[in-house]
């Protein structure tokens, strides 16, 4: 698996260009600091590349964000980074164990020591709409890693609409239905539903090609893979 988060090329122009506070400098720190935190963090199965979460890393810092809410903590891969390298923003995790899972106890007991991080077993459909509620005095970032296509697409952009918040993203989405894992008409889709907003950011990932992408690019640099679409509120 590729760890490493690079310092140039191309993922580094493009987030150059999208965060007009962001410097070389700025994200050599970043890069240095999110490495020296994450290195002893035991990869769990089928859980998301390094480089996607410190992407978001990237931009709740530039944002300037309080709280995180997750969707889908399946074993807490994503938000054991994302707590380790922010301890100082809220995150609060959503997933429903009971339904699904037989790994809760050994999730929770694994990150009992991230003191920052809050378990809420339910649906995210319904539960990140309420925290955003609860939470309106807070500059939010929402990370989607379930549920999956239309409905990750449809929760995304309600979310959106809330004023405080300041950016939103899903994983897993692809762009033809033959090759994506969850056999959902909406993937082909997924151009109607985001807007300009959205950023194309390619990621090199163990699995192809990881993206934040719009929809104008997607088919030319995503050719396969998993994938981040992010969308910024200004």
């Amino acid at each position: 698996m590729n760890t490493s988060i690079p310092t140039e090329g191309s993922y580094t122009d493009d987030l150059l260009n999208i965060l007009p506070n962001l410097t070389d400098k700025k994200l050599e720190t970043y890069a240095k600091y999110f490495t020296e935190k994450t290195s002893n963090i035991k990869y769990q199965k089928r859980g998301v590349m390094p480089l996607e979460m410190f992407t978001i890393f990237v931009f709740c810092k530039e944002l300037n964000i309080d709280v995180l809410l997750e969707s889908g903590t399946a074993r807490g891969y994503s938000i054991e980074l994302l707590a380790s390298v922010m301890p100082e923003i809220k995150m609060i995790t959503v997933e429903n164990f009971s339904r699904k899972y037989n790994y809760e106890i050994a999730t929770k007991n694994r990150l009992s020591h991230l003191t920052n991080i809050t378990f809420v077993n339910g649906n995210g459909i319904e539960v990140l709409p309420n925290k955003v509620n609860e939470l309106s005095n807070k500059k939010i970032g929402v990370f989607i890693d379930g549920p999956k296509g239309g409905e990750a697409i449809s929760l995304a952009n309600n979310l959106k609409q809330y004023s405080n918040i300041s950016f939103v993203s899903c994983h897993d989405l692809h762009d033809g239905l033959d090759y994506c894992p969850y056999k959902d008409i909406n993937f082909r889709k997924t151009y109607e539903y985001l807007n300009n907003e959205v950023y194309s950011i390619p990621v090199e990932g163990a699995g192809g090609m990881t993206s934040l992408f719009n929809g104008e690019t997607i088919k030319n640099r995503w050719p396969d893979g998993y994938g981040i679409t992010l969308s910024i509120n200004n």
